[in-house]
């Protein structure tokens, strides 16, 4: 802050002990000026600082002409603070016309006390205009024809379209062979003179009748999207005289690609002989921006756990949930009735498993799944807590994997599945052993096994904390891709290999041995018989139709 808040300070520790209402006020440049020459079309910052010890204030910083003709108001308010300050900016869309310019900075404080302060700007014009040459700056014309100049236009940053007072000086001769010039000359009504423009004329005695050709570039018409930034081909200009006079073409009009429509563009050339070619054409045609399609479909939300209206026994520790859309973006969830939305990340079509602190008595939580689009899925679950409730209602099980009759061409399955309760859950698996899944999760089980390829039949068991039990039966196929013939390379392996990892295990033929596939060439035999032959096929099953034969060498 300028030495100016020295100044404030001051006067409010006078005031305040005299009890004398103070308002200061201050405008200033950015180097601490308050007078300012400006080229017409540049800009500069000034600087604005009130201070009263009576609140509120009305501010107002206003542009006035000389005249005192208000021009700009930039800042006309009520201020509740002590103190305001702030940067301002003038330009020429502001002040827009050459002269002098006050900036005045007003203050009233509550008691009517008064302050200002000035800026004064004066707006000048050293810019010269420019002048443009209509057609071409060398042309030839065939002894004892009339010469008609194409004149040329002047334009200035203030004073606009000043062709008008365009001088031009010289002459040219038709019957006389030979170079002219013509000097094009203007002032602006600052004084500003603008840079010569020529005009070479050359009376020629060799008549040139012959059209130029133009050849436009590209593609004719064209679709340009709104918004983007059109580059256009251009074209080619030939002729028979002056060979290649591309340079010369003059294309008018204009694209806006900011404004849907249909823009032409046009293409001209001359030959030195003044020969015009005949004008060719381009379409421009600016399309809207294509609108994707509107996606007003709602996600949806399948709480697994805890079940609606359920009372439990024990504390619920765990929601889980699965959200479904196919632009899902995230999900939210809400243990206060909305008042707090916690978000995390969420796939459409994935189990989502939050860790949650319910409470004794009634308990709600509200789930929002959130697309790209905006679109909002909404639902709830009210369940309770009862620590003394006698529990005699048998957990539900809600199967994830496998689905009902569904065929699976991976032989690795994970069987994933949920409970809405605390339990001990095992499965047995075509009439086999019971094996007692894994749970990762409160309320989630998971297991996963290699499986034979055919038809499969299991049973999920669970058992909750008050022995009641529920059971879910599912088959399903398992229908693998059977295994590609390998190619017969010779391989060594070692009967004392250690089994460090296994990833597929294969029945053998015609050795007393089990074969462990470990990588993608190499085989681990863990023998049963130490006599086998130097060299020997493995023949490797996966079931009936589906085997190969590798061919290996032993190392004792």
């Amino acid at each position: 802050m300028k030495t100016i808040n020295l100044l404030f300070y001051g006067i409010f520790l006078i005031f305040l002990i005299s009890s004398v209402s103070a308002l200061t006020v201050y405008a200033g440049f950015d180097d601490g000026t308050q007078y300012k020459t400006l080229e017409y079309g540049t800009s500069i910052n000034f600087e604005v600082d009130f201070f009263s010890m009576n609140p509120p204030m009305n501010l107002t910083v206003e542009l006035r002409d000389s005249s005192d003709n208000l021009v700009y108001s930039f800042l006309n308010n009520k201020i509740n603070n002590y103190e305001y300050n702030q940067f301002y900016t003038l330009n020429s869309s502001i002040y827009k016309n050459l002269g002098t310019y006050s900036i005045i900075a007003k203050g009233i404080d509550k008691i009517n006390s008064q302050q200002y302060d000035e800026l004064v700007v004066k707006i000048i014009d050293t810019t010269k205009p420019i002048i443009n040459m209509v057609g071409d700056s060398v042309i030839s014309i065939t002894l004892g024809n009339t010469y008609v100049d194409a004149g040329a236009t002047a334009s200035d940053n203030v004073d606009g379209d000043i062709t008008s007072k365009i001088i031009v000086t010289g002459s040219v001769d038709t019957n006389i062979l030979g170079t002219y010039i013509l000097h094009y000359n203007v002032k602006d009504n600052a004084g500003n003179s603008a840079d010569e423009k020529t005009r070479t004329v050359n009376v020629v005695p060799v008549p040139d009748t012959t059209k130029p050709v133009i050849t436009l570039l590209g593609d004719n018409p064209v679709s340009i999207t709104l918004g983007n930034t059109y580059v256009d081909a251009g074209a080619t200009a030939s002729d028979n005289v002056d060979g290649d006079i591309t340079s010369k073409i003059v294309v008018t009009g204009s694209v806006d690609t900011n404004i849907l429509g249909t823009y032409i563009l046009h293409y001209n050339v001359k030959d030195n002989a003044g020969n015009s070619a005949d004008e060719k054409t381009r379409t421009v045609n600016v399309v809207p921006v294509p609108i994707p399609p509107i996606d007003n479909t709602t996600p949806t939300i399948e709480i697994i756990s805890p079940i609606n209206d359920t009372i439990y026994k024990e504390k619920v520790k765990f929601l889980n949930f699965i959200a479904r859309d196919e632009n899902l973006d995230r999900c939210q969830y809400s243990l206060d009735n909305g008042n707090t939305n916690t978000t995390i990340s969420c796939i459409s079509g994935v189990l989502n498993t939050v860790e949650i602190n319910s409470t004794e008595g009634r308990n709600e939580i509200i789930i929002y799944a959130i697309d790209k689009s905006k679109n909002i899925g909404i639902k709830s679950v009210v369940f309770f807590v009862n620590s003394s409730i006698i529990d005699n209602i048998p957990p539900v099980i809600t199967v994830f994997t496998p689905e009902p009759n569904k065929k699976y061409t991976s032989k690795s399955i994970t069987f994933r599945l949920a409970t809405d309760e605390n339990s001990s859950v095992y499965f047995v698996l075509d009439d086999g052993d019971k094996i007692k899944m894994n749970n990762p999760y409160d309320h989630i089980f998971t297991y996963t096994l290699d499986l034979s390829d055919k038809s499969h039949k299991i049973t999920f068991y669970a058992t909750d904390n008050f022995g009641n039990t529920a059971n879910k039966t599912i088959e399903f196929v398992v229908d693998y891709q059977k295994i590609n013939k390998k190619d017969r390379t010779v391989e060594t392996i070692s009967l004392n290999s250690p089994l460090v990892s296994q990833e597929n295990e294969f029945n053998t033929t015609s050795v007393n041995a089990s074969a462990y596939q470990i990588g993608k060439n190499t085989i681990v035999l863990i023998p049963e018989k130490t006599t086998l032959k130097k060299n020997f096929f493995i023949t490797f099953f996966e079931n009936i139709i589906n085997f190969f034969k590798r061919l290996f060498n032993i190392k004792y």
